[in-house]
């Protein structure tokens, strides 16, 4: 009976009132103190149209620099579509080539026959006139009242065609040059072509999937000859250093934080690793705490989120328990 006594007063009081000791502790903790997650921003890499993976470059967890190549894609046909494109640019700018020429021989033909033919005419006319003035001065002028020469009559003739055959030339000199000026059908052609070898250029760079930024590589969700279809998320991809934060405060304490608001943060299980933060966003309900993150996992214990981001730069690995203290 005094073994029984004596376990009772040294062992199982004491344990109760350990017990006791730290659930009052816990529920007198000062209400500034509240705790969460780190969170790394997440970027889901996928594709707008099925292809094959042909290499994956990258392991899981693995740390990668900018722009360092992660995985390279076949797309079907884009290689034939470029060759065929790049070949029909080819005979089109062939064709091009080919009615300019045409088109500025017929005008410098067209300028050489316009200089040729008013010369001529206008030799004619010239001849034509000495030999009315010659006429003229053989002849008394009072004596040719109401005769009208021929020569006058081909005078005349000589220039309404002089400026016929000019005005025809020039119409024809000009649609020549306008037919240089104004893109032709082939031309036309060509640029449309030269905007589809454009988009299958940067289709085809879209086989290289590079990282968008220093970061980790987190889920790979294909494999090498794996054929994808669109919109399927391939990997995923995180930043070096958690940016953001998620932690649940005490539904006792949810209107004392308040969006705005500076918190100092430091690491549960590395004290010495500390930042700071802001209050970035609130939760509308209110949801049981993670286990994790209670002081007696076997309590439960229920409270609201709260969003919370970090300093560039921390210290903290991704999903490591934080303990914030409003400043």
């Amino acid at each position: 009976m005094n073994t029984k006594f004596n376990f009772l007063y040294w062992v199982v009081l004491p344990l109760i009132g350990g017990v006791c000791w730290l659930f009052f502790y816990t529920v007198s903790e000062p209400q500034t103190v509240f705790y969460g997650y780190a969170e790394n921003k997440e970027t889901q890499i996928s594709l707008d149209e099925a292809a094959r993976v042909k290499s994956v470059y990258v392991t899981p967890g693995q740390k990668v620099a900018k722009d360092q190549m992660l995985l390279e894609l076949d797309y079907h046909g884009t290689d034939i579509d470029l060759a065929m494109t790049k070949h029909n640019i080819e005979q089109a700018s062939r064709k091009i080539i080919q009615k300019r020429s045409e088109v500025l021989t017929a005008l410098e033909k067209a300028r050489s026959e316009k200089s040729e033919k008013l010369a001529a005419l206008e030799s004619e006319f010239a001849q034509a006139k000495s030999k009315l003035d010659y006429q003229k001065s053989l002849v008394d002028a009072s004596k040719l009242s109401g005769f009208q020469n021929p020569l006058e009559h081909q005078l005349a003739s000589l220039q309404k065609e002089i400026y016929t055959t000019g005005l025809a030339y020039d119409q024809l000199i000009s649609s020549y040059q306008k037919m240089l000026t104004v893109p032709s059908p082939e031309e036309e052609e060509v640029a449309g072509l030269k905007e589809k070898m454009r988009l299958l250029s940067l289709e085809k760079n879209k086989t290289i999937i590079r990282a968008p930024f220093d970061g980790l590589v987190g889920n790979i969700n294909c494999k090498n000859s794996e054929y994808i279809d669109a919109h399927t998320t391939m990997l995923s991809f995180y930043e070096v250093r958690p940016t953001e934060a998620l932690a649940y405060v005490h539904e006792s304490m949810s209107l004392t934080v308040k969006i705005g608001d500076e918190v100092n943060v430091s690491s549960v299980m590395h004290p010495g690793h500390t930042s700071r933060g802001v209050i970035t966003g609130l939760g509308h309900r209110i949801i049981e705490i993670p286990e994790r993150l209670r002081k007696i996992p076997e309590y439960k214990t229920y409270g609201m989120e709260v969003y919370i981001r970090l300093e560039n730069g921390n210290a903290f690995l991704q999903k490591e328990a934080l303990k914030f203290t409003l400043r």
